[in-house]
This record gives C-alpha cells, structure tokens and sequence, in this order.
C-alpha cells in the first residue's frame, strides 16, 4: 500500500496545483471607442452582442482622438472604432489596417428654445453661424482639439468668421459636461444627434439645424497595424470588423434608439460600401494575423472558415426571406473565397428569386470559370436556359 501511495501521491498533488492551469484562458481585445459612443450608449451595444456572440471579452477605452493616438503608440491596443476627418491619413501612414465604415450619425446645431440668434430659422448650418456671430449670441466650444471641437472650427471657417469674444465661451469639457454647460448657460452648442438625444431630458436646449452633408459624421473600425505595432490581437480583432460590419449586426443598427427616441440615431453604412478586396488580397489579411511562420495553407483554411460563415448566415437570410441581405453575405463570401461553389450556387438562387434571371446566369458562368466541371452549377445553368 505504501508502496502505491509513493507513486501516485506526488501525480495526484501536481494536478491538485496545476487544475487552475487547466481552465480555459479568456480572451480579450482592447477596443478604443470614440467618447461620443460612449456616450449615446452603442458602444456597449456592440460589447453586449459580440461578446456573446463570440465569447471574447473587450475591454473598452473611450477616448478623443488625440488621446487614442497616443496610447496607440504605446501599444496595448487591438482595435480602433472612431469618427474622424484623420482617418484615411492613419490608414496611408501605416498605422492602421482593414479600414471599413460601419455607420453614420449627424451634428446638429442646438440651442435655448426661444432661439434668441434666430438661428432656427436657417436651414443651413453655415448661415445659422453666421445669424449667431452677427448678433454674438453666446456659442459654446469645447476648444479641446476633439473631433467635435475641429468639425465646429472647420464649420466657422467655411461660414466666413473667425469666433472671438466673450460671448464665444470655451469649456475644455469632455462631451457631456459640455451639452450641460451650454444647456445652463442658455448657449448654442454643436452636438452629436445621438449624444443630445441620449442627453435631452436633463437639458434646457433643443434641435435647431440638422441635416444636409456637411453635418454627416461617419464611424469607422480599423485594426492596429500588427506589423507596426506587437501584441495586436489580430485574429479576434478581425472578428470585430467582420461583426460590426456583417448584414446581421448592420440590420441591428437600425433599430438601437428607436425604442427610447422614436427613430434610429446611427444609420448603417457597411452594407452600402462592402469590402471590394477579393479572395487573394483577404488570404493576405488572414496570413498577417498568423505567425509569421505560418503556411499558406492554414491561412487559407482560415480564409475558408470566414467565407463559411458568411455563407451560413446568407443561408438563414435566404430561408428567412430576407433576400437582400442574402445576396449581401453570399457575395462577401465568394470575395473571401472565389472558388466556393455553394456561394455561387445560392447567391444565383438569390437573384432567381429576385426576377433576375440574367444575374443568376452571369454567376453561375463565374462559379464555373472558377471551379470547371461542376455539376451542380452545369445543371442549374441547364434548368435556367431551358426556360
């Protein structure tokens, strides 16, 4: 007996100590969001449904622009979702990759209900600044070189004037604090739609000018450039661009508010500008988030797993009837994989459902360019010519 007990003893006391070491290690991803997403709530509205989707854990960071850049620097970070008019500069500079735009929110001009500037009465932003600066009606900044503070400059520059004065107050506040400053001191301000909605019943301010281009403010997610900067997590890191832009989670856009506001304050862009990249360039992609020994097999593999998931969701669109967003994912995978057969197959049912008879043959020719002698695309091509 104690013989037996020498040489199980020191076994059972090690997997007693390394039991821990067992546990399945939570993955994580560092995502810097803009602070206005913070504040209207859908950065946590995101968090919430990726991470149950995919069991990874984000650890959020709001931050302005001038402040993200600088942690980016500092490494630690995965994934950047901001608004920006620097964007496409950090892109070409190298310092972020896979760049897509996920929605649209607007600025509007806000101010006291009794308009005292009769700003209200413009329908054009420029002309609004223009009442205001005339009858010095006082205009809160927040002069703090955030995204808000450079669009509200670059808006009094195009209208013509340069703001100074007393009744010009700058606030160096982050967002919110800001829409409360200028909301006690009867001030017009420049906000966020989402923000002022998230905001308007604490406040004394309402919607004067809106709409129109110039007012747009357009959201986008990049990756940090893992060749530039270590430690990226790039293969979650792809799952949260693929996500934020994927037709499942862009059709969720469209109804974060409306329950709380009457109307969507985000508008979804992803599926109005999808990726154009084709299967070659996204292997690439795949390959940069493998070590760099890795071989191009596993990188393709890897691509072949995106593209299957994106075909499985078209599917359940496809069933569902929901046949535009079918059409959506079926082409995001054949851009993944150019040789997938079943995407081309369903992708041409698609069009045949939607009457268009002439597409569905046009991809079923370029599924058979792509994979010769597939007879399940000869025979569908067969049935449609039949008729």
């Amino acid at each position: 007996m104690r013989r037996w007990f020498k040489i199980f003893f020191p076994l059972i006391i090690f997997l007693a100590f390394s039991g821990c070491g067992l546990k399945k290690k939570e993955r994580k991803l560092t995502v810097i969001f803009g602070t206005r997403l913070g504040d209207s709530g859908f950065a946590y509205f995101i968090q919430e449904r990726f991470e149950k989707k995919y069991n990874i854990k984000i650890q959020p960071r709001y931050r302005c622009m001038e402040e993200a850049f600088n942690e980016i620097k500092e490494g630690g970070i995965d994934v950047l979702l901001h608004a920006h008019p620097d964007m496409e500069k950090l892109e070409k500079a190298g310092i972020v990759v896979e760049r897509r735009k996920v929605a649209e929110s607007d600025w509007v001009l806000v101010g006291p209900p009794d308009d005292p500037a009769g700003a209200g009465k413009c329908k054009d932003i420029l002309k609004a600044l223009e009442k205001i600066y005339e009858n010095k009606a006082r205009f809160l900044s927040r002069g703090d070189l955030s995204c808000e503070n450079v669009v509200e400059e670059e808006l009094w520059r195009m209208a013509g004037y340069e703001p100074r004065g007393k009744w010009y107050i700058v606030a160096r506040l982050s967002n919110k604090p800001s829409l409360r400053m200028a909301s006690q001191m009867g001030c017009y301000y420049l906000a966020d739609r989402p923000t002022f909605l998230a905001e308007k019943d604490f406040l004394n301010l309402k919607i004067l000018v809106e709409g129109g281009e110039i007012l747009k403010d357009v959201w986008e997610v990049m990756i940090i450039n893992p060749k530039r900067f270590r430690g990226v997590n790039y293969r979650d890191a792809i799952k949260f661009v693929e996500f934020v832009t994927s037709p499942e989670f862009q059709n969720e856009i469209s109804k974060f508010g409306v329950e709380e506001y009457g109307y969507a304050p985000y508008k979804p862009l992803a599926l109005e500008s999808k990726s154009g990249k084709d299967g070659e360039n996204y292997i690439n992609a795949v390959r940069c988030r493998c070590s760099p020994d890795a071989d191009a097999r596993m990188a393709e593999i890897m691509a072949r797993d995106y593209a299957n998931d994106h075909k499985k969701l078209g599917d359940r669109y496809f069933k569902e009837g929901k046949l535009e967003d079918a059409k959506l994912s079926y082409h995001r995978a054949i851009s993944i994989d150019p040789t997938f057969t079943e995407a081309y197959y369903m992708l041409g049912k698609v069009y045949l459902k939607l009457n268009q008879p002439e597409k569905a043959k046009e991809i079923w020719e370029k599924g058979l360019e792509r994979n010769p002698g597939d007879k399940r695309l000869i025979r569908a091509l067969k049935r449609l010519l039949r008729k």
